[in-house]
């Protein structure tokens, strides 16, 4: 099934999807106008094609959104809760490391962290804990030896702890992202429990 066409003064800039579960996805669609159109979308993941196949979707809100640039999207998702409008909280973290999220009400999007001396360049997920933990740089670092931080990404004020990279151990057994994940996941708080 193919979408409906975009209307002709309606210029796409950017799209993510984010899996809700096996079948529900959630469709974020920024225009040119900043303005951010919000979707539910029901689908099938077949691992043979290694691609969705999607039904068809709904829209639930219409968003001024604050930002644009490009942007991933992510859910914090509450399947308990029945309405729509209020069932999810979103966050987008832009290409320039700052983030984004709504209120809980889907009615606005506002800043989280949008300091451009410690841009966020990774994110962690978590998924048994149902946590995302954005990683960045201070740039203007005064303790040259903690330059790097971490947080949990929630609607609240966030709070960074700052780490240093010599208290990592490094990993050789991964390349590139990878090795990455595995490095920085060293700081969290379940991994220093273990």
């Amino acid at each position: 099934m193919k979408p409906p066409p975009l209307p002709p003064n309606r210029k796409l800039f950017c799209a993510d999807m984010v899996p809700l579960g096996k079948r529900d996805t959630k469709l974020f669609l920024l225009f040119e106008n900043k303005k951010m159109k919000v979707f539910e979308q029901q689908g099938i993941w077949d691992p043979e094609e290694q691609r969705w196949f999607m039904g068809r979707e709904l829209q639930i809100a219409t968003i001024d959104c604050p930002f644009h640039e490009y942007f991933y999207a992510f859910v914090e998702h509450h399947p308990e809760i029945r309405d729509r409008l209020f069932r999810d909280h979103h966050y987008f973290l832009t290409q320039s490391g700052k983030l984004y999220g709504d209120s809980g009400t889907q009615e606005e999007i506002r800043p989280i962290w949008a300091d451009k001396t410690r841009p966020i360049q990774a994110v962690i997920i978590d998924h048994d804990r149902k946590k995302r933990y954005p990683f960045g740089k201070d740039i203007k670092a005064s303790d040259e030896t903690k330059t790097e931080f971490y947080f949990e990404m929630t609607s609240a004020k966030p709070a960074p702890r700052y780490f240093s990279r010599a208290d990592i151990k490094p990993v050789k057994d991964a390349d590139g992202w990878m090795r990455t994940v595995l490095e920085l996941s060293q700081v969290l708080p379940s991994a220093k429990k273990k």
